[in-house]
Parts: C-alpha cells; structure tokens; sequence
C-alpha cells in the first residue's frame, strides 16, 4: 500500500497563546517527534506563515526544530497557502499572491533554502475555476485538492492517475475523504489493524491513497487518532511518500477542470449551488452580513491606495480576511457568538490606519453584531445546529470533546 499523507498545520493570527501551547503539547510536539523517531515515514506537511509565526514568538522551539530536521532528511515536504488562511474564492487575485509571499517571507526566515514548496494547500481546500492559473504563475506544481472537486461526485477518483488542470501544467493531486475523515472523526488506536481493514471498511479499492487532514487531529483534535496514525505509518506493508515523490511514478494523465468546492461541501450542497456552505451559506443571514462588513472594508482600504498608512491597512485587511469568521458563524455545526463578534470587529480596525469614518462600514458592524446577538438570545442557532446534526449525523470533535447532538 502506497500513503501519501498530507498534513494542515494553522492557527488564527493572534490566537490564544494558552490554546497554541496546548495543541503543541498534544500534537506538534509528540508528533514531530514521532517522526524524527521514525526516518522511514514521509509526509507533505502545510505549515501555515500565522502559525510559524506564532510558534517563534512562544519559544516552540523543538518543533520548529523537528521540522527543520525533517525537512533536511528529505521526509517532509513543505507545501505553501495564504498566509492568513483566507478562502481563496473570497479575495482577489491580487490578495492571494500577496499572502503567498507574506507565506513565503516568514517560513523561509524560520527555514531558509530549505523551503522550497513546490505545492499548494488551499484553505478548507476551497478553490474557484481560476486557481489553476494563478498557482502556476507563482511558479508551483501542483495543488491538492478534495476528490468532490474532481466530478463532483465521491468515489470516483483514482489516485494512480495523474491529473493536470485543465489549461496548465499544473497538477493536481485529490484526497480521498473517506479514509481522511476515518482518520480525522473516527479511528481509535483499537480499530486499527491494517489498511486492508479499513479499506475493506470503507469499500476503498486501490494500492494507493492519499489523505489529507488538519495535522491538529491527531493528538488534539483526537486523542486517540494519534497512536492509530502511527500504527499504520509503521507497518511493513506500508510505503509512505511526499506528494512530489507520488507525482514522480508514471502514469496516464487526464486534463480536469475541477469544481468550485471544499473538503466540506457535500453533492447535495454542490446541487443546490451552494460551493462553500461552512463560509457562506445563502440561509445563513450572519455570513451574509460578515461577507457585507469584508466587502465594504476592502473597498475602502483599495480606494486609498495613495493614503501613508495604506500598508498597514491592507496588512490588516489581509488578517481579518481569515475564514475562521465565518466557520464560526456556520452552525454547521460550529457557532460561537463571541469569537464570532471579536474576529468580525476587526474589520473596523483595518481602515483605523487611512484616518477614516465610514458610517456604512459601521452600520454594517452593527448588522453583524445585532444578528448574531439575536441568533445567539433566541436559540436560533442552537435550533439551527442541532438540526444540521440530526440530519447529517457527523462524528465531530473538537479540541479533544465530542460535539453532542
């Protein structure tokens, strides 16, 4: 069996540094060191610039050490994102490239020459029909993606063909969700006795799979993920390869055009229309709110490019744009009010530096604020979250806890 792992390592840009700390303990750490221990088992790590960052700035050393480490020994391959995690079809052309050098500049200070990604990790792995270009004018490879995105079915991907995107030549490489998230929602050290297993569990047919995944899962998310990972990454039957060295094995290849979409987009959202259904859900009225206040901020910021303080503003515009705003607003089933209004608010602090007072843009806060104050009093979106759960019935975990129906 060949396993191409690829990993998603994030978090928010100035997150709680007590949060930070413990997701490094429970998985960073353990598991970095895990594969030091372990020279044979290879991945395709996407470390976010915000977490980089942050991990310096804490003293995290050891991990960042590990990486180094690994990457050095040719096990791990770094990938590269927007440095603030933005939905990509959410910003403009111009944004993503300057969050793809701002990912750049930082993780090349933390690891030089060594970092050379030749691949892209889209956030939420949401992509729209342009990104195909746009990654192969950064000068990259390839890009992973969700098997949705390939016909808009599951199922139907087979990992040992290659794929390029259409008008390119960049490749494109897709997950198979069902192993993934049997990794990321469901397996227990327990379980695990082989991927025959859990192939035949899941009625997987092939010698090849890739999976791709936040690496907080496995030891944060998931206790138990952790230990089963590692089980399966050790045994003899298992062969575990890098993205680019899975890239490297002929192959047919098929020009594709993939489907704007996420890992968490399902066939019956795509056939309402509805690409992005975590971020921005047309029955949603709090997205529609956020998605208001971001537009207006971002107009404001471009219609003072000439301004001394447009730097700054558009640094900010670039933080606030993270899509943890509106995960949070989703009820599906995440919702929480207060993070909710503390990320939103930052968008009145991005125009703070072009000396400004825009009464739509305030106006547009207070929508925000008053619906998700009133979705939060009325239980409207505990109703909400608890029908989403009833009827997807998802086996979800967050921080360790399972989330109850």
């Amino acid at each position: 069996m060949r396993w191409i792992n690829v990993l998603h390592a994030y978090q928010p840009p100035d997150w709680d540094p007590a949060v930070i700390r413990k997701v490094s303990r429970e998985c960073y750490r353990p598991m970095t060191d895990f594969l030091v221990a372990h020279p044979t088992v290879k991945v395709t790590l996407n470390l976010a610039g915000s977490l980089t960052e942050q991990l310096v700035a804490l003293g995290e050393d050891r991990v960042l050490q590990n990486i180094a480490t690994l990457v050095a020994r040719g096990q791990v391959e770094l990938m590269t994102m927007p440095k603030y995690h933005p939905l990509i079809p959410f910003v403009s052309r111009d944004e993503l490239e300057a969050q793809l050098l701002a990912n750049a500049e930082v993780n090349r200070a933390r690891f030089g020459d060594a970092y050379r990604p030749a691949g892209l990790f889209p956030p939420e792995l949401a992509i729209n029909n342009d990104l195909g270009a746009t990654a192969e004018a950064f000068g990259l490879r390839w890009i992973v993606l969700d098997e949705l995105a390939y016909n808009g079915t599951l199922g139907a991907i087979d990992p040992r063909r290659a794929c390029v995107w259409n008008g390119t030549n960049v490749r494109v490489v897709f997950r198979d969700r069902r192993v993934s998230d049997f990794f990321a929602f469901r397996v227990t050290a327990d379980e695990v006795r082989g991927f025959a297993n859990i192939a035949q569990q899941l009625g997987v047919e092939t010698d090849t799979i890739l999976t791709a995944m936040d690496f907080e899962n496995l030891g944060h998310h998931r206790p138990g993920a952790a230990p089963a990972w590692q089980r399966l990454a050790t045994q003899p039957d298992v062969e575990t390869l890098t993205v680019s060295e899975h890239l490297d094995f002929p192959g047919d290849r098929d020009e594709v055009t993939p489907i704007a979409s996420s890992w968490s987009t399902d066939d019956h959202d795509l056939a309402k229309g509805i690409p992005y259904p975590l971020w921005q859900h047309p029955d949603n009225p709090v997205h529609t709110a956020i998605h208001a206040l971001a537009d207006r901020t971002r107009e404001l910021v471009l219609a003072h490019r000439d301004h001394p303080g447009y730097t700054e503003a558009r640094h900010r515009l670039d933080r606030a744009q993270a899509s943890d705003v509106y995960w949070w607003a989703s009820m599906r089933p995440w919702w929480d009010a207060p993070i909710v209004l503390r990320e939103s608010r930052e968008f009145l602090h991005v125009v703070e530096p072009l000396s400004l007072t825009d009464r739509e843009l305030t106006a547009l806060w207070e929508r925000v604020r008053q619906l998700t104050n009133k979705w939060e009093r009325t239980g409207q979106a505990k109703t909400a979250r608890q029908a989403y759960l009833a009827d997807h019935r998802p086996d979800v975990f967050f921080a360790g806890q399972h989330i109850e129906r």
